[in-house]
This record gives structure tokens, sequence and C-alpha cells, in this order.
């Protein structure tokens, strides 16, 4: 591990808010399973529109998160449930993680040695941080540390408010464990680490996926004592997880949180919200979006979608268009007002439902262009600042960065020049010590989250240039 010792092993999670386990896997029973692997199963496709899976390669498509699989077949000599077989089964849409390819997207993507020195010192401070029992813990995440710097925990005023602390949480959940821990398993992924994988943070992947199979109840339930924040990042982290390894420790988990997620979607509205239908019936684009992207992780990785639940996400997309042309998003279906982050998760989630709900017919394809280019059109108008912009400013660079690298072609250049100049700034320098490598959370929403957030999210959006391959490769 870089950096730093941690004191212990992976302890049990004791219960409650942090992890309580109804049901969920014992933490020696979650790394003995992480350690094994096989073949995968084959996938049990929906048919018709929605086989994104291995079962078929989906058409690539303008804009669009291509779902295809490049291929189940190890190679030559590779001894089935090894590393090497597992490798393998990498679905084409994460295929430009590996380290073979990752180079080469970098620099036909617009990225660059700074970027990727970014990436790996913002991996580093996540891996020194991980707590003894595998959690990222959005406020207690220098607890387990011998030395900590004091910029660790505290961040300059950034906008006059006094609010200096770079620890998240919420009165809901405090440690946000769960979705802490989901971000940052996400960033290792993104960068091609695995728990099976032979990378330097192997172990903290493992040990990260061990904490959520421990934290999961019997039901599903990813929340961790939160909301359903909590449970779409951590399913998502889970589902990806499944999808780049096809890891057999993670199929029944990775099933069960897709199961619980279905089973919570507002049947009417389409969305969700912060509790489970039928607790709540609200919904709102942004927990949306982080649903939408757990779901089309596990159809990757061959588990089934209900096309009424495919179908309902369409309509509750429609829904929070706000604008005659669409592309202009709101953060609930009915507000007045629309937002930077809302219309760049709506313009994502509308690539990536396109291709759950392939579009058909030249009307549909002509609707579909147009949303998006109004889309774009109001982003490039708001390009990253070092200021608070909407609010939520790094949520807002992430949506906008992994739906305008699918766009691609000058929107994505103009967009990615700012957007390397803002992030590759603000990542604090050698001489913060336990903080160096991590960003400060200096937007609202980063102010919840904290450092572990900022953190993972400013390597999510240095990772774009092979976390997901574009689905149309003509258009780099």
């Amino acid at each position: 591990m870089a950096g730093g010792a941690l004191r212990d092993a992976p302890a049990p999670i004791q219960g409650g808010e942090r992890g309580e386990s109804s049901g969920g896997v014992s933490p020696a029973t979650s790394s003995r399973l992480l350690d094994r692997a096989s073949p995968p199963p084959a996938a049990a496709g929906v048919g018709g529109a929605l086989a994104l899976g291995p079962a078929a390669p989906s058409p690539s498509r303008t804009g669009a998160v291509s779902g295809s699989v490049a291929g189940l077949e190890g190679p030559p000599g590779a001894a089935r449930g090894s590393p090497e077989a597992a490798s393998s089964f990498l679905p084409r849409v994460y295929a430009l993680r590996e380290k073979s390819r990752r180079d080469e997207a970098v620099r036909t993507g617009g990225g660059g040695s700074d970027t990727e020195k970014a990436v790996e010192r913002g991996l580093r401070w996540l891996a020194l941080h991980q707590s003894p029992d595998g959690r990222w813990d959005l406020h207690d995440f220098t607890d387990h540390l011998d030395d900590v710097s004091p910029r660790d925990l505290i961040h300059g005023d950034w906008n006059g408010r006094g609010r200096r602390d770079s620890r998240g949480g919420s009165m809901r959940a405090a440690s946000g464990a769960t979705a802490g821990t989901g971000l940052a398993v996400l960033a290792f992924l993104g960068h091609g680490e695995t728990q099976l994988g032979e990378g330097v943070f192997r172990e903290n992947v493992k040990n990260g996926l061990a904490f959520l199979l421990r934290a999961q109840r019997r039901d599903g339930d990813l929340r961790g004592g939160g909301n359903l924040y909590m449970h779409a990042i951590a399913a998502f982290a889970l589902c990806e997880a499944y999808a780049v390894t096809h890891d057999p420790a993670l199929a029944e988990p990775a099933k069960r949180a897709v199961e619980y997620t279905l089973r919570s979607q507002n049947p009417e509205l389409g969305g969700w919200r912060y509790d489970p239908y039928p607790q709540g019936d609200d919904v709102d684009t942004s927990v949306f979006g982080w649903m939408l992207m757990a779901l089309k992780s596990a159809r990757v990785g061959g588990i089934a979608l209900p096309e009424r639940n495919v179908l309902r996400m369409g309509r509750y997309l429609d829904s929070a268009r706000m604008t005659e042309v669409g592309g202009r998003y709101a953060y609930q279906p009915g507000l007045s007002r629309t937002s930077l982050a809302m219309t760049a998760q709506g313009l994502f989630s509308s690539q990536v439902l396109a291709e759950l709900l392939p579009l058909s017919g030249e009307d549909e394809l002509e609707a579909h262009r147009r949303a998006a280019e109004e889309s774009v059109d109001y982003l490039l108008r708001n390009l990253p600042a070092r200021r608070d912009q909407d609010g939520a400013n790094e949520y807002f660079w992430y949506y906008a960065t992994l739906a305008l690298f699918q766009e691609g072609g000058p929107a994505w250049e103009t967009w990615n020049s700012r957007l390397k100049e803002i992030l590759l700034a603000l990542q604090l320098g050698d001489d913060a010590g336990s903080a160096a490598g991590s960003w400060d959370p200096i937007s609202r929403r980063a102010e919840t989250g904290g450092r572990v957030y900022a953190t993972a999210i400013a390597v999510l959006c240095l990772e774009v240039y092979y976390r997901y391959a574009p689905g149309r490769e003509e258009k780099r």
C-alpha cells in the first residue's frame, strides 16, 4: 500500500449504521470468496433490444456508451479461474482500461502524462485512507493513520461561510461508508485495478468489495443506514466489479443489489429518490443517474433487466426534460428551473438509455440528436472554473465529462482543455503531508461528501480517456 502504515488487518463490521450484517457475508467468508475466480455463467439476457450483455454485441451509435462484450474465451494456456482468464472477460466498454491500451487512449483522448500522474497520486491517497475493515469512511477517514497532516482535515474557506472541515457525512448516514467505498472502488476499477488482477492496488479493491458484501442486507440493500444515494453508488461499484471480472463471489450479491434497485423504483414515475418505493414515492434526476449506471453495469455483466423497468426509466428521463427540444433537465419533473449538474447528468443518462432502449426510426434519432446538441451547447457555455458553479461543481464536472467524452469532437476538446487545467491545479502537492494527492471539498455537494468524495470524483474525471470506451470510435 502506498504511503503510511495501517495498524490492523480488516476487522468485522459491528452492525448498526456502520454496516449491520442482516444475513450478510462474514468477513472471513467474504475475503475467502474474493480470493477465488471462475469463468462466468452464460448471460441471462432479456432478448430483443435490451440484449446488452455477453449474449450479443449491441450496435454503436452516436453519443452512446457501448455495452457489447469483446469475447469470453481466455487466452491460450490460461487456467480456468485464474486472473489471466478473468481478464479475458472484459467487456468492450471497459477494454481501454487495460494497460496495453490505456496509454494510447490517454494520448488520443486528450490526456497526457500529467493527467495519469494525477490519477496515480489520487489513487495512492485513497489507498492510504482506506480503513482497516476495507471501507472508505466519508467522515473518519484518518482514524487508522499514525501520522495525519492537519491539511487532511481542514481546507480553505472557499465561499466565505467558514466551513473548512474536510470530513463528509450527514446526519442520516454519518459515515456514508457504502457510498464512499463505492466511489473509491469505482476509481480503482476505472484505472484497470481489480480484486483479481496483479496491480498494486489489488488488495484495496478486494478489501473494499469485501466490506460492501458484509454491509449488504439479505434483500440486497446497500444503503448502510443512509439513503438510496448510498445504495446506488455501492451497487454501481459492485455491479461494475462483477461485469469487469465475473468473479463468482460477486454474482449473487450483484443480482441481489439489482433486485433491490428494481423493487425500489417508483412504478408510475420511473425514478428513485431517497427512500425506496413504497416507503417513499418521490423521484429526482440525481439519484436516477446513479441507479441507471448500476443497472447498466449489471446488464453489461449479463444480469437480466426486466423490460418494464427499463421502459419506466425512459419515461422518467422524458418527464425531466424541460424545453421543447428536450436538452435541458430539471432536478425533479415539473420544476421550473434547470441546472448544469442535472443537464449534464441527463445528457449522459440519455446516452446510456439509447443503448438500453435503442432508438428506432429517423424521427427518434433526429430528436435524440437535437436534444443532445442543446445539452452540449448549455454545458459549453459554463466551462469549469475554480469558483463554485451551480452549487455543485465537481458533480457537474463529473457528469459533463462523461457525457462530452462520448459526444467527442470539438465539444470534448474544448471541455477537456479547461477541465484538465482546473483539476491539475487544484490537486494538493507533496507538501500537504498525508493529504498529498487529494482534492479539497470546495462546493456545497462536496462538503457533504468530504475529501474522500472530492478526490474520488476528480480521479474519475481524469480517468475518462479510458474508463468507458466511446460508442463510436470514429468520433475520436
